[in-house]
């Protein structure tokens, strides 16, 4: 072997105080801990100063993972004793039942809340450089609350959606800390008045009661106090306190709340309510529970004790289907992996206790890695150490036939007297393990390193073992060529194998000896380290090791370990004396699928099978030869025992050396037998598997080939369609572009026709409106001529006034006809030249305005003769009434016929004159947005000079009189009076439609509406309304 390959040069003492200094800082300043290259950086530096003590552990990446999991476990901070000031280092451990649900321990509840203040309190930014103070805080307050459901481990069912509750619940109880809140405020409530540390250590610790720091050194929330005070300015420490306890007072605040509003995970809960959990431990195949875990949730009150005080039995969880399985159902099982790491099993806590405890034999198997490379006992001791092995099965009882936990308390006790009476190991000292080379080592530098290490004294047939732990190293390896703790690894392995081989094979042989008392060198306490090893179920974790109750006398299975998974069914009687002298154990068959399966010979296979055969045939003729042989050697044993008084004992060594020699032939032998017919049966198989992969091969290579010529047609049709889908895409882009501008054409068209329409609107509607009034008028004047002849009616008795009042009032309603007649073939002819414009401005409403024109022409002359019947029939009333006076009730009768269709033909004319306005008003408004789009566009005319849009033809006055976009609506006439409106006049003008009206008919119109006469928008009268 070589010496210490070239690594990082070691840093000075000084340097690496100030880098673990440096990482306890971190780790309290930071919300949860350093990076994974922080990590790694900080197991380099205590790699290089441990004066070569921790390269059995490998690299420190893999020592990194190997903390990690050694670590997680619920209430670690107590078993390793770390400061209370330190956070919480373990992750979420989550536990799903047989029943799918999922469980958590109650102390690793508070792992969320100790994250959630640590990433979601909205002080945090405010604090700063005071960021350790009050991690040191938090960890002290929820290490408090957790001492209140730590007595009795207790579990609850976990809910993700509680999680983001408890987040939400937590930012509103702290929302008034946040800096950007609007209810922040800098002015803190002044508790602390004298602005002293003691001051406000005091008051912290009201927060955190039982809380003692009597001898935990400087790392304790007091000193972090004074260091963090002493860094700031005497102008702001008072404030600085205040702050910080306000901070302080809030999260206390919020996190009782939280606390309280969720007791069922935070709170001791009431048995009666809260679920009965039991673990289900899971170590590969195996899985038991803790039979008293069992027994208190099956009878709370049940007072079952163990039958040793240091251990905790366990139950297969086959048996507890078949004893218990009336209570099974009201029971969740959670399942609990029993968890290791290379050189350790990580802790497990106690349910009724606050103490941790770890399977029996993992706790033998560290035991021994301490007394191999702690210790070195072997490389030292002059005599086999009875004592120790004695001390040994104190502790680990092999009368137990089940798995069973050991207390950790009574097991690190173990160590502690182990290493108490080898404290004082002989000069010179014993032997380090050499570094590897840095290509690895073979199985003779491994033979070497074993002699360098003086374990030849004790284990002559040590180097026996150095191929097969070669082997198993090679198979584990991580990386291209074994390195250092691979060496510990196979050193490892040799001793242990060693160790356990310090008994004869031959169980009968032992029983001889034992009977005849005879004083061997290795004694009995071996034996039951092997049958504490069988009931543990783990003897295959001793590579090669053959153990009887397993597998009996039949070689190893697959890759020489033993088969936990064929126990053999224990003794009745749990005494060791009694086993060992009962005679021969009963062994089970060899299970079928161990057995091998002879198949058809292959033709192609058959010389090398027959040559193998052959050799089989007389390997096996050699090993009955051997057994012969032995079973002489047995009788001369007996022969040998029978005079043992006669012989020496050095006599009895030599045959009991010889013995394991044959014994330990004969079983390489069937070994190798074994290996030689797996060998052929799977040179057999590979061939059949190498005929097939060429057939599959052979099929593959024609599939590819029809593929190929697939893929070619496929690309050609290919090709062609994609040639269609171009001419097709380019078709459809054409006729897209084709589609888009006729759609913008029809979209200005559209938008013309109904700029147009709009304008006739409006145009209609303000002849209706006029109109309208006067109908109005009219029908007062009906109204009037209605009450005079009323007054007719009461003359009646006196004729001559009726007459002359009669030719009177007609003679004024002939000159009142006449003169309305005036006005209204006035009114007519204007409407007449209005609809002649709207009907040249507008061809696509041509046809409407043509029928409302010969409506209004129909209804024109209709009330024309209407109104000439009228005269005329007024006349003949006059010469009847002359003629006759006593026909003036016919005449009234008739009087009021006629008055009804006059009314009914003014309604009619009222409602052509309304929509008459309207379209005029509609198509007024509608030239003005089309005069501001033609101006606009003509705007962008200038810059872009793109080809101008014909323009719509002028359709109404409104475009003669105003050119321009900002010029006001010169009104010839008011709309309400139908009167011109002079220069000088006032008037009040609608912004809408900017339509003008004299001042005096807008008031008294807006007096009844506030809108426009126009255009119905809203209006208000500017002298009850003035403009601010």
């Amino acid at each position: 072997m070589t010496k210490s390959t070239e690594n990082d040069p070691p840093i000075t003492p000084d340097a690496f105080r100030q880098q673990s200094e440096l990482k306890d800082d971190q780790l309290i300043g930071m919300p949860r801990f350093l990076d994974e290259k922080g990590e790694i950086d900080l197991i380099r530096v205590l790699f290089n100063n441990s004066n070569n003590l921790l390269r059995m552990y490998g690299s420190p990446e893999e020592q990194r993972e190997d903390l990690r999991v050694f670590r997680n476990f619920t209430m670690s901070y107590k078993y390793f004793g770390t400061k209370w000031t330190n956070p919480l280092y373990t992750n979420l451990l989550m536990y799903k039942s047989l029943k799918n649900d999922i469980y958590m321990a109650k102390p690793d509840f508070f792992v969320i809340l100790e994250y959630i203040a640590l990433d979601k309190h909205p002080f945090l930014p405010y604090l700063a450089e005071s960021l350790l103070v009050y991690n040191a805080f938090l960890a002290l307050f929820i290490k408090t609350k957790i001492e209140k459901v730590s007595k009795t481990l207790e579990f609850a069912r976990f809910n993700g959606s509680t999680v983001e509750e408890i987040k939400r619940e937590f930012l509103a109880d702290t929302y008034f800390c946040d800096l950007e809140s609007p209810n922040f405020s800098y002015n803190f409530p002044k508790k602390i008045t004298s602005g002293s540390i003691p001051e406000l250590y005091k008051k912290i610790k009201e927060f955190l009661p039982g809380v003692t720091e009597v001898g935990c050194g400087s790392d304790t929330l007091f000193h972090r106090l004074k260091f963090v005070y002493s860094g700031i300015p005497d102008a702001l420490r008072a404030n600085f306190l205040n702050a910080l306890f306000f901070a302080f007072e809030t999260l206390v605040k919020a996190l009782n709340d939280i606390i309280k509003k969720h007791s069922e995970w935070f709170l001791p809960a009431d048995n009666t309510k809260s679920p009965i959990v039991v673990r289900l431990f899971e170590d590969g195949e195996p899985k038991f529970v803790m039979k008293s875990e069992l027994l208190k949730a099956i009878d709370p009150n049940s007072n079952y004790m163990e039958r040793v005080d240091y251990g905790y039995e366990t139950i297969q969880m086959k048996e507890v289907f078949e004893k218990y399985k009336d209570h099974v159902d009201r029971i969740e099982f959670i399942r609990t992996p029993i968890l290791r790491t290379k050189h350790k099993a990580v802790p497990i806590r106690l349910v009724e206790s606050e103490e941790f405890c770890v399977l029996a034999v993992d706790a033998l198997f560290e035991l021994l890695r301490e007394i191999i490379f702690g210790i070195k006992l072997f490389q030292y001791v002059e005599e086999w150490p009875l004592s120790l092995f004695q001390q040994i099965h104190s502790v680990f009882d092999s009368n137990l036939n089940n798995q069973y936990f050991i207390n950790l308390r009574v097991f690190n006790d173990l160590k502690k007297s182990i290493n108490a009476a080898y404290s004082f190991p002989p000069s010179p000292p014993p032997k380090d393990v050499r570094n590897a080379k840095k290509d690895g080592f073979t199985v003779q530098n491994l033979k070497n390193e074993l002699k360098y290490l003086g374990l030849e004294k004790h284990f002559p047939e040590i180097s026996n073992h150095a191929e097969i732990a070669h082997t198993e190293v090679m198979e584990l390896k991580k990386e291209r060529f074994l390195r250092t703790c691979d060496l510990f690894d196979a050193v490892e392995i040799c001793q242990l194998r060693c160790i356990f081989n310090r008994v004869p094979e031959n169980t009968y042989f032992l029983n001889k000896v034992v009977i005849l008392n005879i004083n061997f060198p290795i004694n009995r306490y071996i034996f039951q380290l092997r049958i504490f090893l069988h009931h543990q179920k783990s003897c295959w974790r001793v590579l090669g090791l053959r153990c009887d109750y397993c597998t009996g006398t039949e070689p190893f299975y697959e890759n020489g370990r033993c088969e936990i998974s064929i126990f053999a069914e224990a003794p009745k009687d749990n005494s060791i004396d009694t086993w060992l002298t009962g005679g021969r154990p009963v062994y089970k068959p060899i299970p079928e699928r161990f057995k091998t399966v002879s198949k058809p010979d292959d033709p192609v296979l058959k010389p090398e099978t027959e040559e193998i055969e052959t050799k089989t045939v007389k390997d096996c003729e050699k090993v009955d030869i051997d057994q012969d042989q032995r079973i002489n050697i047995g009788d001369d044993i007996d022969r040998i025992i029978g005079d043992v008084d006669k012989e020496s004992e050095a006599k009895i060594e030599i045959l009991r050396q010889k013995l394991m020699e044959k014994e330990e032939e004969i079983v390489n032998f069937k070994r190798d037998a074994l290996i030689h017919e797996k060998t052929v049966k799977g040179f057999k198989e590979l061939k059949e598997r190498i005929a097939d992969l060429e057939a599959r091969e052979k099929e593959l290579v024609e599939a590819r080939q029809r593929d190929g010529v697939m893929l070619i047609k496929t690309g050609q049709s290919w090709k062609m369609d994609i040639a269609r889908h171009e001419a097709r895409e380019k078709e459809l882009i054409e006729e897209r572009t084709r589609n888009e501008l006729t759609h913008s054409k029809t979209v200005i068209e559209n938008e013309r026709l109904m700029r147009e329409n709009a304008s006739f609107r409006s145009n209609l509607k303000d002849s209706n409106d006029r109109n309208k009034s006067e109908i109005d008028t009219r029908d007062k004047e009906i109204d009037k001529l209605t009450r005079k002849i009323a007054n007719y009616e009461k003359k009646q008795m006196n004729e001559h006034s009726i007459r002359a009042e009669i030719e009177k009032e007609n003679e004024e309603l002939k000159k009142e006809i006449e003169k309305e007649k005036q006005k209204y073939e006035i009114t007519i002819e204007q409407l007449e030249k209005e609809n002649q414009e709207l009907k040249g401005s507008n061809e696509l409403y041509g046809s409407n305005f043509n029928s409302i024109n010969q409506t209004i022409h129909r209804e024109r002359q209709t009330f024309g003769a209407v109104r000439q019947q009228l005269v005329e029939r007024i006349s003949e009333l006059e010469r009847e009434l002359i003629r006759n006076q006593h026909g003036n009730t016919d005449w009234m009768a008739e009087k009021r016929v006629i008055q009804e269709e006059i009314a009914e033909k003014t309604r009619q004319i009222a409602q052509v004159i309304e929509s008459n306005v309207v379209l005029r008003t509609e198509n007024e408004m509608n030239s003005r947005m089309v005069q501001n789009l033609l101006d606009r566009l003509s705007g962008l005319s200038i810059s872009s000079a793109p080809t101008p849009p014909p323009s719509a033809p002028s359709t109404s006055s409104w475009n003669h009189q105003n050119p321009t976009r900002d010029s006001e609506l010169e009104d010839v006439e008011c709309v309400i009076c139908l009167i011109d409106i002079k220069q000088r006049q006032k008037t009040i003008k609608c912004h809408q439609c900017r339509r003008r009206f004299h001042s005096k008919c807008a008031s008294d119109w807006l007096k009844v509406k506030s809108e426009c006469p126009a255009c119905r928008g809203r209006l208000l009268d500017p002298h009850e309304f003035p403009a601010l």
